[in-house]
């Protein structure tokens, strides 16, 4: 459920657009010329998208509604004021009064239909759905005091990790490592001292690092910090994808996902008949616990190319380990490999169920790949910021060769990918798939 707000917000912006400019084409009011009316109304649509796109969007987790609905009225005002210099420059002799009729009835639409998105986020969040884990790095009063807000609001989605105290860097550490955490909430009381290294732990583990002061705190004047329920909220750490970045990532794997899970129906098919006829009682599809986003487990689904108790056999065949200099273990000609799973491998026809885990949300089509529980519990800290983005069926690490990637090359690609991320880089990864997986280069 991690996209469902930016997916959501675009929709609703490009909703409110079409509104708009139906409203406001109705305060031209010229039937008589229905090519000027409708060239004006589209101009305002794509006006109030381009505002609602560059303008930072206040998040309805992390601020109330009275932010937002200032926000809606700076983006109002922008499209009113677009709308008087469209009119001026084509002599549409629009009036005053007409347009702010059409801002006022955008408005009030736009209220309720925000206002029903925000109870429809409510009721997912109440039920544990649409969830970030935050832990608190705080000391005395402000711990009770933050638990009692996150416990009292549930609609904010905002569920507590743990808490630590700020100068107790090792059980930061720990937490960092053994916990799903989203956001690293870092309360600055008056007089109290942080350690630059609770700041750069939070930036090394990929986490979304922000600041919590009390009201009157001019620093968070000084940096416009945004109200939060009787105190000022700072992010530190801006970088990142866009909502609107975001939303179309999430889209991608949505469309890519069904479409490949459609196309590749009847090869899942015939790989399954060889896969159950080779071995009639053992499964046809494999699932194993993986690590996603910020440390969250999920079953990874995958056609079984191995004899069933593979992974009991694993110590037997631990000296063909081929990843050198880390955790994880690739055998390019492992024994333990089934007849047709030999085949099944070499054209990545084992990883097609995993699109199943991507329209779950639990996977992206591109991203670091997933990794095993103990694999993690062995990444060194600079390596553990690749579990900060949700993991992909291929990425930097598949075209670049796969297994004939050593494991430390291996971990600078998917970071090099997470701090470089775009849509673009996206679609070229995808596009470079493909014959890497025709010709088989690196699989094993």
């Amino acid at each position: 459920m991690r996209a469902l707000t930016p997916l959501a917000t675009r929709l609703l912006v490009t909703i409110e657009a079409v509104v708009a400019a139906y409203l406001f084409g109705l305060a031209l009011a010229e039937p008589a010329h229905p090519v000027r009316t409708g060239l004006f109304a589209v101009i305002v649509g794509l006006g109030y998208v381009g505002l609602g796109m560059s303008l930072k969007t206040p998040s309805r987790r992390w601020s109330d509604f009275e932010a937002e609905l200032w926000h809606l009225l700076g983006m109002l005002s922008g499209v009113n004021f677009l709308a008087l210099i469209v009119g001026a420059a084509f002599h549409l002799g629009l009036r005053l009064q007409d347009l702010l009729a059409a801002v006022a009835g955008t408005f009030l639409f736009d209220v309720i239909l925000r206002s029903a998105l925000r109870l429809v986020l409510r009721l997912l969040r109440r039920s544990g759905r649409n969830s970030r884990y935050v832990l608190l790095v705080a000391s005395g009063d402000a711990v009770e005091r933050v638990r009692t807000l996150l416990q009292s609001r549930p609609e904010l989605g905002l569920r507590l990790a743990g808490t630590v105290q700020p100068d107790d860097v090792p059980s930061l550490q720990a937490a960092l490592r053994e916990r799903v955490v989203d956001v690293l909430l870092v309360v600055a009381e008056p007089g109290q001292s942080l350690t630059q290294e609770v700041l750069e732990l939070g930036r090394l583990y990929g986490k979304d690092v922000k600041m919590l002061f009390s009201g009157g705190d001019p620093y968070a004047s000084a940096v416009r910090a945004q109200e939060f329920y009787g105190g000022s909220l700072v992010s530190l750490d801006p970088r990142g994808p866009t909502v609107l970045a975001s939303a179309g990532k999430r889209l991608l794997d949505l469309i890519l996902g069904t479409l490949a899970i459609l196309i590749t129906s009847p090869i899942l098919l015939v790989a399954a008949v060889a896969i159950k006829y080779d071995d009639p009682t053992a499964p046809v599809i494999y699932k194993q616990v993986r690590i996603g986003l910020n440390g969250r487990r999920f079953l990874l689904f995958k056609l079984r190319t191995m004899v069933p108790d593979a992974e009991m056999l694993q110590e037997q065949v631990a000296h063909l380990n081929e990843m050198v200099g880390g955790p994880v273990f690739k055998v390019r000609n492992d024994p333990r490999v089934t007849q047709p799973g030999r085949w099944v491998r070499r054209l990545s026809i084992d990883e097609l169920p995993q699109f199943w885990n991507v329209l779950r949300g639990e996977m992206s089509i591109v991203g670091p790949r997933p990794p095993l529980p103990q694999e993690v519990e062995r990444y060194p800290d600079p390596f553990r910021r690749r579990l900060s983005v949700r993991p992909g069926i291929t990425g930097a690490w598949q075209v670049a060769g796969r297994n004939q990637v050593q494991f430390d090359e291996w971990m600078r690609l998917d970071l090099d990918y997470i701090d470089n991320w775009s849509l673009g880089r996206d679609l070229r990864i995808i596009a470079q798939t493909i014959p890497s997986v025709l010709t088989g280069r690196g699989a094993s």
